[in-house]
Parts: structure tokens; C-alpha cells; sequence
């Protein structure tokens, strides 16, 4: 029997983050995702220290005795992982890990965090070849089948990456109010794609995570071949050893990755990127700080 996902999620969140900084995550997440809407309950006689502003005036004036008004948080939100799952999410990340494996990281974390809020976890995954919606559920069993799916739809083989269906799938299909937490390797946005990020921005809560790629550098570190996975074309050795040519790649992929960010700023979308295991936890908890920044803001 293959080890479940979530058992590796675990071991991996106790070897990233120590318990201060899961408290600090998971305290940053209750306190981020606020108003949720309040249903009333019922009516109970005025006690003192209740708030005045509780009081139903017109229920007091019928029962000639105070009343007040009692109600209870719907508390359920929706957490939606939107994972881009082109085949370029196959690649490595580092020497050692690829980016598929960090995407399940991110995911996991998220949601069994959201798990422990009694909150709903769901999942829409798409390429080119179309798009699989996994419904919202807040079972450990549904979090395991969530993730998955995605290992199963990201291959080096698979499809490619095709985010505006993706995201066009969520703006036609999906109206409940959700925290969508997109994982993609993107670093420059087309038109429709800024348009579709837009909308949802204004209907939805958003984070983008960017699942960065292996540097060149790291490839001269390796005896192995290595292939794009985007076209499967090898990359020449004469590359993989150029120190000018690494540093030129670097500088422009960071241009790119600013403008990016500040695309998706300006609609109210906070972004990061992770490259590692280790990058996960402190790159959620920045995300999640920022995001409660700019929305107090």
C-alpha cells in the first residue's frame, strides 16, 4: 500500500516548523479570514453586562421585559486549491525536489489547517486537456483524495499548461464565495488571464503561490541529463556551465516575476513565490500577513 499523502504533509510540516510557528500560522489563519455571516438564533431575557446593542426593542416592548437577540457564526469557509497542472509542473524545483511535490506541500498545509477550522477544502485542476472540479468537503479523507488527484494530473508526459480555462472554469461554474489559493508556475500574465484573476478578485479572497524553477546554475551541479520539460529538449551542457548566462537568466526572471506580482497587487492579489520545502511555510505565513494588510487597508 502506497504511504498517503497527508502522512508525508505531516513529517514534513514537523521537520519545516517548529510548534511556534504552526500556532503562528494557524492563529494567522483565524484571524485573516474574519466575517463570516451571523444567523439569528433566538431571543433570551437581558442579563447584566450584555451589550445594549442586542437588545430587540420590539420583542422588549411586546414581553414588557428585556430581550435580547442571540446569534450564531456560520463558520464554514471554502478553501479552493486552483492548481495549473501542465506538465511544466513536473519539473524539478531544486536539485531535489519537483515542483509538483511543493505544490502538495502548499496544499496540504492549507488544508489540513482548514481542516482544523471546520473549514471545507476543494480543488479545481486544469491543463489543456480540461479541467476536474473536487467539491468542497472537510474530511482528511477528502484532503488525501484532493491531493491525489492532483499528483495524478501533473506528469512530464501530460498536458500543457492552459491557466485561462482554468480560471475561466471557477468564473463560470463556481459562485460561492471562496478563499482560492491558485498554484501555478506562471511569472508573466496574458490579458484574459489579468481579466479572469480580476473578476475572481472581486468576488472571491485570492493568493497566488508561484512554484518556482530550478536554477541553471543548480543543473551544472548534476552529472544528469536535463530536459525541458516544456518542449523535452535537452539543455545543451554549455548552459548548464555558463555562470554570465545564469546570472542574465536570474535577473530577467526576477524583472518578470516583479512586474508579475505588481500586476496582480494592483487587483488586490497578493503573491509569493516558493522554490523549496523549506520555502512552504514561511512563504504561506508572509502570504497570509500581507493579505491581512492589504485587506485591513
Amino acid at each position: 500500500m502506497t504511504r498517503e499523502l497527508l502522512t508525508e504533509v505531516r513529517v514534513k510540516l514537523s521537520i519545516h516548523a517548529h510548534r511556534k510557528v504552526r500556532g503562528m500560522l494557524e492563529g494567522e489563519y483565524g484571524s485573516i479570514y474574519k466575517g463570516r455571516s451571523m444567523d439569528f438564533e433566538d431571543l433570551r431575557e437581558y442579563v447584566a453586562g450584555d451589550d445594549i446593542k442586542d437588545v430587540d426593542w420590539k420583542a422588549t416592548a411586546r414581553s414588557s421585559h428585556p430581550l435580547i437577540r442571540r446569534f450564531v457564526a456560520v463558520r464554514k469557509h471554502t478553501i479552493m486549491v486552483v492548481v495549473s497542472t501542465g506538465r511544466g509542473m513536473a519539473a524539478m524545483a531544486d536539485a531535489e525536489t519537483s515542483k509538483r511535490e511543493i505544490a502538495v506541500f502548499v496544499a496540504g498545509v492549507l488544508g489540513l489547517t482548514a481542516l482544523r477550522h471546520g473549514d471545507l477544502v476543494c480543488l479545481v485542476a486544469g491543463d489543456s486537456s480540461g479541467v476536474e472540479y473536487v467539491q468542497p468537503a472537510g474530511t482528511t479523507m477528502h484532503l488525501e483524495r484532493l491531493l491525489r488527484t492532483m499528483v495524478a494530473r501533473i506528469a512530464v508526459d501530460g498536458a500543457e499548461a492552459d491557466l485561462a480555462a482554468t480560471l475561466r472554469f471557477i468564473a463560470r461554474n463556481i459562485s460561492r464565495r471562496s478563499i482560492i489559493v491558485l498554484l501555478a508556475d506562471a511569472v508573466e500574465w496574458t490579458d484574459e488571464e489579468l481579466r479572469l484573476l480580476r473578476r475572481l478578485a472581486a468576488q472571491h479572497e485570492a493568493i497566488y503561490v508561484r512554484v518556482g524553477d530550478i536554477s541553471p546554475a543548480s543543473l551544472r551541479l548534476t552529472s544528469q541529463a536535463a530536459y525541458d520539460v516544456a518542449s523535452l529538449a535537452t539543455v545543451p551542457a554549455f548552459v548548464r556551465r555558463d555562470r554570465a548566462l545564469h546570472a542574465d537568466y536570474a535577473r530577467a526572471l526576477a524583472t518578470s516575476a516583479a512586474n508579475a506580482a505588481a500586476q496582480l497587487s494592483r487587483i488586490g492579489i497578493a503573491s509569493g513565490s516558493v522554490s523549496s520545502e523549506a520555502d512552504v511555510i514561511p512563504a504561506v505565513f508572509g502570504l497570509l500577513e500581507r493579505h491581512r494588510r492589504a485587506r485591513r487597508g
